[in-house]
């Protein structure tokens, strides 16, 4: 452990302190997917959908969120819409797509696939900057299947990790 702490900060690698929006139910899979790239610690379903409000702080200069789409084939989905909601001012916000999600990107060796879907960005901060809780509810249906609805809960959270140097 050591000689990997002073590797990284010899590198240009420093801890740092800041805000994360965090789920905790996918939090694993949202870092396994972000930082490594693999499917360790994914859920053992066909589809995992992972919400990723990790920049969509004050600790970033241009905040976004996004929905992280992991399948087990390549396949399309179809988000029909997307609610977010400030659970302190109650602000909310739907978003509609109208083009599907494709889920083709590679993920790992094991056969998983990823795909992205952006929500939120600078414009929409000021509705839901500083927020303790947001809520969001993401409905979907799969290729031939029927619409289904999931909630997630993120609270901010300060976490510490390692950043590079720029």
């Amino acid at each position: 452990m050591l000689l990997l702490l002073t590797v990284l900060l010899l590198s240009g690698c420093v801890l740092v302190s800041f805000e994360d929006y965090v789920h905790d139910e996918t939090q694993e899979a949202r870092q396994s997917i972000n930082w490594g790239g693999g499917t360790r610690r994914l859920p053992d379903r066909a589809l995992v959908i992972v919400p990723d409000f990790r920049q969509f702080t004050r600790s970033f200069p241009n905040p976004r969120a996004h929905l992280i789409v992991v399948t087990r084939a390549p396949q399309t989905l179809h988000i029909e819409s997307a609610t977010v909601r400030n659970m302190d001012s109650g602000k909310m916000r739907t978003l509609h797509f109208p083009q599907p999600v494709e889920v083709r990107q590679p993920l790992g060796r094991d056969g998983h696939y990823r795909g992205y879907l952006p929500l939120l960005e600078k414009p929409d901060f000021a509705d839901f900057s500083g927020a303790a809780e947001i809520r969001l509810e993401v409905v979907y249906a799969t290729a031939g299947g029927r619409k289904e609805t999931r909630t997630f809960l993120l609270k901010r959270k300060q976490v510490r990790d390692f950043a590079w140097v720029t």
